[in-house]
C-alpha cells in the first residue's frame, strides 16, 4: 500500500479505539452518577484515568503523524513536485 493509504488506515484504527475508550469512559461516569447497584459502571475509577489518558495518546498520536504527512506535502509542493511522491 501507499503511504496516503496505510495513513487512511491507521487513522481508522485509532480514530475507532478512541471512540470505544470514550464509550465505555461516558457509560462509567453516567454509571457512577446514577449510583444505581443493578447497573455498575464498567470501569473502575482508576481505569476509566487510564482509559482517558490512552485516548489522549491516541489523538495527539494521530494528530502527529497528521502534522508530518502536512509537512511532506508542503515540502513537495514548494519543491514543485506535484505529489509525485509517496508521502
Amino acid at each position: 500500500m501507499n503511504a496516503p493509504a496505510q495513513f487512511m488506515a491507521i487513522t481508522l484504527d485509532i480514530s475507532l479505539g478512541i471512540q470505544t475508550c470514550l464509550s465505555l469512559i461516558h457509560a462509567s461516569d453516567l454509571a457512577r452518577e446514577q449510583r444505581d447497584d443493578a447497573f455498575p459502571p464498567p470501569l473502575n475509577v482508576a481505569d476509566t484515568k487510564s482509559l482517558t489518558r490512552m485516548a489522549m495518546a491516541a489523538a495527539r498520536m494521530l494528530s502527529e503523524r497528521a502534522q508530518c504527512h502536512i509537512d511532506v506535502l508542503n515540502d513537495m509542493h514548494a519543491r514543485g513536485d506535484n505529489g509525485k511522491r509517496n508521502v
